[in-house]
């Protein structure tokens, strides 16, 4: 705070000074031709050295507050400066602003491998050949302007000399606005269009100013300096308004940036509160332009999931991916539209502003993601389970009940062939009660109808041996774990007594309303079976002694 309050004061006193020398400087500053000319001198100076302060901190400021310096010293080179060293500072960096107006441009705009050689031909046109090399040949006494102070850096009066330099540094100038400006509209027209609104201010303002120096080069290639033409004033005048764009472009991000910043700092009590977690996300990509953004949160094992704990796929390519960290930290990576997020301002912003939701939610996902874990891994059981009882069903059919029913039918063949009625009858009975009792045990277990023909039948063939009334039946076929689930919550409750049941279909899950006089008890390992799934199983006591049940159970896994 101490620097931008020194900086800040500094740039007031150095624009009041400015004001007075170039008001006092008729025919020598561009500003003392007229009041307004004045006021856009003043304005464009001190609002762009407050969008450094305000800046401060970040990329932009030192370059915003060198502008608003070349600026201000452009109109030193006067008689009145008062000082040599005044004198001799703006014959140096007097034409400095465009390359840094430039410069600034450049790197707003997104980094390249292209921006510092760009700057730097920059400032070589503008510092050293418009400024150093031409002063140090310029004597102000022999060269028309006797009551200049001196200048400290001259080495010879050489006048021819001091033109040539003057003359390449404006060819190149030119040159080189030509480029800049070239490079930046094609940066800007590649850009996203979230980008592209963003920068389209800053582009016009800077371009601008870029402009109107690059005509000032042009329309004074043979004189070798700068002159007061009429033509020059109206170009001065649309550095200045370029500059007021720029700056306010400037001042108007910071506005943005701390409203957002407030956005989403009020978002991270919402989501630490746990209020609408999906939030989050929306809010990103609400402030980002990409609808179709995901937040993908890091495992401590590896992978990413989004925040519902699903797992999520991070693309390799970083167009594709921004990574959110802290240091070593990382609490997100956000996956969106190619190039979107190159703005390494716009990324602060997202981690300063977010980093608390970001952690909370992270947290949410990670734990979502156990539980999903833990609910695959009860699905894998029950499924496991399930194979089990087929098989088991299967051993009992082709096994025992094949050899049970192959002594059956020996036993009447005997009894045919010796017309005994005593003890094979008796045998055959009990062959034939062992039967039943095996083929009672092996459709508990998993009912062949169950798997061919679906819950509908299975329900109807349990009614005709259980004491089971049936009221309602869907049709259709569902998922195995759904039917099977299903039809042990109906068997059990109709094992434990006569049993009423309903089972209908409403959206995608399986609704069932059944009356049994049973306790919860009978249905063993049922609502285990119907939690895992994503389902819900309540038990209301009745006043006549029975309990109403009602399962709610999801048939998309």
């Amino acid at each position: 705070m101490p620097v931008r309050l020194t900086v800040g004061g500094a740039g007031l006193l150095l624009g009041g000074l400015s004001l007075w020398l170039a008001a006092n400087s008729e025919g020598y500053s561009f500003a003392a031709d007229a009041p307004w000319a004045l006021i856009l001198y003043l304005t464009a100076g001190w609002l762009t050295i407050a969008a450094g302060v305000l800046h401060w901190g970040r990329p932009p400021a030192l370059l915003l507050v060198l502008i608003a310096i070349a600026w201000f010293v452009a109109e030193w080179h006067s008689p009145l400066a008062g000082s040599a060293l005044t004198f001799t500072t703006a014959l140096c960096l007097g034409n400095a602003g465009p390359a840094v107006v430039g410069h600034l441009t450049l790197v707003d705009m997104g980094r390249s491998r292209w921006n510092v050689p760009l700057a730097a031909v920059g400032y070589v046109a503008t510092i050293a050949l418009l400024g150093v090399l031409p002063t140090v040949f310029f004597d102000p006494a022999s060269q028309g302007c006797p009551t200049c102070p001196d200048n400290l850096v001259v080495l010879a009066d050489d006048a021819g000399a001091l033109q040539r330099t003057a003359q390449w540094g404006m060819r190149i100038g030119l040159a080189w606005a030509v480029v800049v400006i070239g490079v930046v509209t094609a940066r800007l027209v590649r850009a996203t269009p979230v980008r592209r609104r963003r920068a389209a201010p800053l582009v016009a303002g800077g371009g601008a100013y870029l402009v109107a120096s690059a005509w000032t080069f042009l329309i004074n290639f043979d004189r070798g300096h700068l002159g007061h033409t009429a033509l020059e004033r109206r170009l001065w005048s649309a550095q200045g308004i370029a500059l007021i764009v720029l700056a306010a472009t400037f001042v108007a991000e910071l506005v943005r940036a701390r409203r957002t910043h407030a956005d989403l700092s009020r978002l991270v009590v919402d989501v630490a509160a746990g209020s609408q977690p999906g939030r989050l996300r929306d809010a990103v990509a609400e402030r980002v332009g990409d609808p179709g953004l995901e937040i993908a949160y890091p495992l401590d094992v590896g992978g990413y999931v989004d925040a519902a704990g699903h797992p999520l796929i991070v693309p390799a390519d970083g167009r594709w991916t921004t990574r959110l960290a802290i240091g070593d930290h990382e609490l997100a990576v956000l996956v969106h539209r190619p190039g979107l997020l190159d703005d390494p301002v716009l990324v602060a912003e997202l981690i300063g502003a977010g980093h608390l939701g970001l952690e909370s939610a992270g947290l949410r996902a990670r734990t979502l993601a156990v539980l999903e874990d833990v609910r695959a891994s009860r699905l894998r059981l029950i499924e496991a389970g399930d194979t089990q009882r087929v098989r088991l069903e299967r051993d009992l059919h082709d096994g025992a009940q094949q050899r049970l029913v192959g002594l059956s039918f020996a036993l009447s063949v005997l009894r045919s062939r010796t017309g005994e009625d005593g003890g094979l009858y008796a045998a055959a009975q009990a062959v034939q009660a062992a039967l039943d009792q095996l083929r009672a045990l092996a459709r508990g277990i998993s009912p062949v109808v169950l798997r061919e023909e679906g819950l509908a039948a299975a329900l109807t063939s349990l009614a005709e041996t259980a004491p089971l009334r049936l009221l309602a039946l869907p049709e259709g076929r569902f998922p195995d774990l759904a039917e099977t689930t299903a039809y042990l919550l109906v068997a059990r409750a109709a094992a434990a007594g006569p049993t009423d049941a309903a089972v209908t279909m409403y959206d995608d899950d399986l609704l069932l309303d059944l009356v049994s006089p049973g306790a919860t008890e009978a249905l063993d390992d049922v609502p285990d079976r119907i939690s895992s799934l994503g389902g819900r199983l309540t038990v209301e006591p009745r006043a006549d002694g029975t309990n109403r049940l009602a399962a709610r159970i999801p048939v998309t896994q």
